[in-house]
Order: C-alpha cells, then sequence, then structure tokens
C-alpha cells in the first residue's frame, strides 16, 4: 500500500513537473514572438523612413511639362517641389506662393489617403486576419506611391501647373479663357481625388480577397469606421501612445478653441476634437 502511495506521489511530482516545464515552454515561445513583432515593428519603421528618403531622389522625379519648356524636379517626399526652375523662370512671388498653396491641397488630400492606406492594414493585422512581413508591406506602399505619383503627374504637375501659371498671365491654356481657368483646376483635383479613392479601394479589396482565401471575412463595422474617422481628427494613430494621443488632442484643442481662434468654423471644429478624443479614450479603456 506504501508502494502504491509513493507511485501516485511519483506521478503526481513527474505531471507537475510536466506542466511547468510545458508553461515554460509556452510563456517563452509568446515572449519570442512578442519580441519578434516589436522587432518587425521596428523594422517596418526604419524601412520606411529609408524608403521615403530614396524615393523622392529617384531620376523620374524630374519631369518635362512642355507647355512652360522646361524640367522641374519633384524631390519632396512623396511628390512636392521646391519650384526650383519656375522661380527661374517666372520671377512672381505671387505666382509662386499660389502654386504652394494649390500644391499643398492636393498633398492633403494624399496624405489622408496615406492613412487610410495604413489603417487598412493596422485592421487587418491587428485582427490576425493577413500578417505581413516589411517586405510585402513595403511592396505594396511602393505600388500606392508609384500609382499616386503617376495620377499627381497627370493632374497637378502637367495640367493645373501651367493653368495656374497661365492664368497668372492672363492667357488661354488649352482653348480656355484665363477667367474660366479655376473651373479647370478645380476638376483636376476632383479627378486627383475621385482617382485616389479608387486606388485605396482596390487596394482594400485585395486584401479583402486575401483575407477570404484563408477563409476569414473581413468587415468594417460602424464602430470602427467611427473609431478610424476619430484617429484621423486627431492626427494620430492607432499605434501611438496614450500619452502621444493626449498630446495630439491638446494641441489641437489650444489651436482651435473658440477662445483663441476666431475662424467661424472654429468651434464646430473644436466640437469634433472633443468627440473624437471621447471615442478614442473609451475605446482604449475599453481594451
Amino acid at each position: 500500500m506504501k508502494r502504491g502511495n509513493n507511485m501516485s506521489f511519483l506521478m503526481l511530482t513527474l505531471t507537475f513537473l510536466l506542466l511547468v516545464l510545458l508553461l515554460s515552454f509556452f510563456c517563452k515561445i509568446r515572449i519570442r514572438k512578442s519580441k519578434k513583432i516589436s522587432k518587425d515593428n521596428m523594422n517596418i519603421e526604419v524601412a520606411l523612413k529609408n524608403f521615403k528618403s530614396t524615393f523622392a531622389s529617384q531620376k523620374d522625379k524630374k519631369i518635362l511639362i512642355k507647355e512652360l519648356d522646361l524640367v522641374e524636379s519633384f524631390n519632396k517626399f512623396p511628390f512636392k517641389s521646391d519650384f526650383k526652375e519656375i522661380k527661374i523662370k517666372y520671377k512672381n512671388e505671387s505666382l509662386i506662393q499660389n502654386l504652394e498653396n494649390t500644391q499643398n491641397s492636393f498633398y492633403d488630400y494624399w496624405a489622408s489617403k496615406e492613412f487610410d492606406f495604413f489603417i487598412i492594414f493596422e485592421n487587418l493585422s491587428k485582427n490576425n486576419f493577413v500578417i505581413f512581413s516589411t517586405k510585402n508591406l513595403l511592396l505594396i506602399y511602393k505600388d500606392f506611391l508609384g500609382q499616386t505619383f503617376n495620377l499627381y503627374k497627370s493632374t497637378f504637375i502637367l495640367e493645373v501647373l501651367p493653368a495656374v501659371i497661365f492664368k497668372q498671365e492672363k492667357r488661354e491654356y488649352k482653348k480656355i479663357k484665363p477667367e474660366n481657368l479655376n473651373e479647370f483646376i478645380d476638376s483636376q483635383f476632383i479627378k486627383f481625388s475621385q482617382e485616389l479613392n479608387k486606388i485605396i479601394k482596390m487596394i482594400e479589396i485585395e486584401l479583402r480577397v486575401k483575407s477570404k482565401e484563408s477563409k476569414i471575412d473581413y468587415q468594417i463595422t460602424e464602430e470602427n469606421l467611427k473609431l478610424i474617422e476619430a484617429y484621423k481628427i486627431l492626427q494620430v494613430l492607432p499605434t501611438d501612445s496614450d500619452d502621444k494621443i493626449r498630446k495630439a488632442y491638446l494641441r489641437l484643442a489650444k489651436m482651435y478653441h473658440p477662445d483663441k481662434n476666431k475662424n467661424v468654423n472654429a468651434k464646430e471644429k473644436m466640437a469634433q476634437i472633443n468627440d473624437a478624443y471621447d471615442i478614442v479614450v473609451k475605446e482604449r479603456n475599453k481594451n
């Protein structure tokens, strides 16, 4: 009987040791996985930074604008220019300011779509629908940049840029009278916006197809859409820390508070910022 008790005790001890070893093993795997994800995220940040620094300096960023008979460089990421050649040929400060303002309008819209691009990856990765390596992310991002630069070239560089200059000189551009050139410029911006939306939509569709191939149905709920919009209003990413988001909120609140900002839309903008911050904080506290 005593021998039986000893055997039972030995079996329990061995079982306990086995459980401890298994637990230790899985913990190590989890730690390694966590470190790998952290390292991969860091690699992505470094890779994106390096990629952005080289993308704009490529040779194809020097564009011949036939209507102006000059070659201009667009080597400020992702496609902006300091209009060096135009400044030499057209010594007009108000013209350059007009070009810079118009260029910034195109860039601001592109930046909002770039945010959407990374949000798509964030949602898919967060929910484990698709796992993206640094290499795959860069390949898709490079394709996104290539498509948007070609779109920017066909609208802003080759159409809007000469149209703005011709309007300044009170000359017809493509048989369009100077007083009607604003409508033409607006139409090019609308074209840029619509086509850019299509590019982002196609990327999302392709990624959804990948998720369905993995037998996972990827859907964006109304709640997720509100959360995504909230992050966009605060000009932060879901991966940012609570402290960074709080600082972004305080910066925007200081900028748009009606007591300091007398713009007629300041009150409405401040309300959007407050609502956005409430949504983000509520979601983070829930998780």
